[in-house]
């Protein structure tokens, strides 16, 4: 049993949002062409701030991806895409089985993959029909 330092996860996982809002959230086919200075993006946000050397220790770990905390924060990116890619499956998209397998590929802990199978399996309107046939 590993124990996770939930502020520092949360403030991980924050910090990787911030990045991806001034960079952008590259997909697979974004990657082949294009890149981002996120580590820029990352020092400039939290330049001249209180939080400029926390934020930057805890952003490069989250790169580092070697702690229980990067590799959750990693698996809930993931995830996040996961239930984008089921709504897309849901709809109907031929293609979204493809995204959905190299997708779960990519997830690192247990955790991340007991929950992406859970969201797979689970039905995308589920949760608010139910409340409307009460």
């Amino acid at each position: 049993n590993q124990t996770v330092d939930e502020s520092k996860l949360l403030k991980m996982a924050l910090l990787h949002d911030l990045v991806e809002a001034r960079t952008g959230d590259f997909n697979a086919v974004n990657k082949l062409y294009d890149q981002s200075d996120e580590e820029r993006a990352i020092k400039d946000a939290v330049k001249d701030t209180v939080l400029e050397k926390e934020a930057l220790s805890l952003w490069k770990e989250y790169r580092s991806n070697e702690t229980l905390e990067a590799k959750l924060v990693h698996d809930a990116d993931v995830i996040d895409l996961l239930v984008q890619l089921k709504e897309h499956q849901d709809l109907g998209n031929p293609y979204a089985p493809k995204w959905i397998f190299f997708a779960k590929k990519k997830l690192l802990t247990p955790w991340g993959k007991e929950l992406a199978e859970k969201v797979l399996t689970i039905e995308l309107c589920s949760w608010w029909l139910k409340e409307l046939i009460k």
